[in-house]
C-alpha cells in the first residue's frame, strides 16, 4: 500500500448525556441521524480459524456466521450515534460490537471469540480462593446460585476466567463494545482501560450459576508495568451490559503494590477503567490519488497518550468512534493493522487535531 498519502476528513462531533437513572430504559441513540449500510463481518477464534454458525444479533434481526465465518445485514438502518450487536456461540464467550457512521456506506468488522475454559473448581459450599495468570477470585461460602432461578447451589463450581491485557492490540478484537460507558451519573463517556476479565461460572451439570443477591466476590487483577505509574489509587469499576452496548458503573478497585482488587457482585466482563467525558469523530482516510483506504487502524487519543478510540477504517476509508472531549488530540494511523500487536505506541503517521470541545467540521 503507497504510504504517501492525504486523508479528507470531515469530522461530525456529537456530545449528548443521558438523565435516565434505570440503565436498561437509557437510550444512547437519542436525537440521531439514520443511514443505511449493509454489515459484513467475520467471526474467528484466537488461532485466527472461522467460527460457523455464531449467532449474529442486530437491531431484532439474527443471522448465522458460515463455514467462512462470515455473516452480513443487507440495507440495515444504523444511527450516527449507537448501535451493537451481539454475538453467541456455545462454548465461547460473548462477544458484541459497538458501532456508528455518519454515512450511507458498506461496513465491515472482525470479531474473535474466546473460548470459556471451565478448568477451575472450587466448593460453592466452602468458597475458595482461585487463581488464573494474574486474576485472582476470592468467592465467600454459600454465596453461588443458579442463573436461571435464583436457587441456592451447594455443589462444585466451575469457573472459565479470561484476561484481557488493554496494551495487547489482539484484546481490540476480543473486547465487547469499543469502551463507550455509561457512569453512576448516567453521563455517557468514553474509558481508559487498566484491565479486563471475563467470568462465567458453571455448575458440573454445564447449567450456569451467578453470585447470590447481596453477596459479592473479591476480585484481584495485576497492573501492566506500563501503566503502574499512572494507575491512582482507586479507579472505578465497569461491566459490559449487552443489552445496551456500554459499558456500566458500578463499584471501586482499590490499588495495592500493583494489583487492583474490587469487590463484583456479579459475572460478565468486568473493567478496570478511568472515564471520560467524550465526543464522537468521523472521518475518511484516503491515499494521495483520493483513494478510500480500507482496513487502515485509526487511534485518536490525547497527545502522547493511548487512551481513546480506534478501530479499523471500512470500504470506503471512513470511521467513526467515541474519542475524549476537551483535550488535545491527536491521530494515529497504522496502515497494516494485522501486523501491530503490541505496537499502538509505534504509529506510521501522526497527526494532530487539536482540542476539541463542541460540534465542528474539521477538514485536514
Amino acid at each position: 500500500m503507497n504510504k504517501q498519502f492525504f486523508i479528507n476528513m470531515i469530522i461530525c462531533v456529537l456530545l449528548f448525556t443521558g438523565c435516565q437513572k434505570d440503565v436498561d430504559q437509557f437510550n444512547p441513540s437519542g436525537n440521531a441521524a439514520t443511514f443505511n449500510a449493509d454489515i459484513f463481518g467475520v467471526v474467528l477464534d484466537p488461532d485466527k480459524k472461522p467460527i460457523e454458525g455464531a449467532k449474529v444479533s442486530f437491531d431484532g434481526n439474527v443471522t448465522y456466521s458460515d463455514k467462512y465465518g462470515v455473516y452480513k445485514f443487507d440495507n440495515s438502518k444504523v444511527k450516527s450515534t449507537h448501535n451493537f450487536f451481539t454475538i453467541t456461540k456455545d462454548g465461547y464467550f460473548e462477544g458484541c460490537k459497538t458501532f456508528r457512521t455518519d454515512r450511507d456506506h458498506g461496513m465491515q468488522f472482525k470479531s474473535v471469540l474466546v473460548p470459556k475454559n471451565f478448568d477451575l473448581t472450587f466448593s460453592a459450599s466452602t468458597g475458595g480462593k482461585i487463581e488464573k495468570g494474574n486474576v485472582t477470585l476470592d468467592f465467600e461460602p454459600n454465596s453461588i446460585v443458579y442463573d436461571d432461578d435464583n436457587t441456592d447451589y451447594t455443589g462444585d463450581v466451575k469457573v472459565a476466567v479470561h484476561y484481557l491485557d488493554p496494551l495487547a492490540w489482539s484484546s481490540f478484537d476480543i473486547m465487547p463494545g469499543d469502551l463507550s460507558s455509561i457512569n453512576a451519573g448516567n453521563e455517557v463517556g468514553t474509558l481508559l482501560s487498566y484491565g479486563m476479565v471475563y467470568v462465567e461460572l458453571q455448575a458440573t451439570n454445564g447449567e450456569k450459576l451467578q453470585i447470590k443477591k447481596d453477596k459479592t466476590v473479591k476480585m484481584s487483577a495485576v497492573v501492566s508495568q506500563d501503566l503502574l505509574a499512572n494507575a491512582k489509587s482507586e479507579i472505578p469499576m465497569w461491566y459490559f451490559d449487552y443489552k445496551t452496548g456500554l459499558w456500566v458503573e458500578e463499584g471501586i478497585g482499590q490499588l495495592v503494590g500493583n494489583v487492583y482488587t474490587a469487590s463484583v457482585s456479579h459475572f460478565s466482563c468486568w473493567n478496570y477503567d478511568y472515564n471520560f467525558p467524550s465526543i464522537i469523530l468521523s472521518g475518511r482516510v484516503v491515499d494521495k490519488n483520493g483513494n478510500p483506504m480500507p482496513n487502515v487502524h485509526v487511534w485518536v487519543s490525547p497527545v502522547g497518550e493511548y487512551l481513546g478510540g480506534h478501530g479499523n477504517t471500512h470500504i470506503d476509508g471512513t470511521f467513526s468512534g467515541r474519542v475524549p472531549k476537551d483535550k488535545e488530540l491527536e491521530i494515529k494511523l497504522f496502515f497494516n493493522s494485522s501486523n501491530c500487536i503490541n505496537k499502538w505506541n509505534a504509529p506510521d503517521q501522526i497527526i494532530n487535531i487539536g482540542v476539541i470541545n463542541a460540534d465542528k467540521i474539521l477538514v485536514i
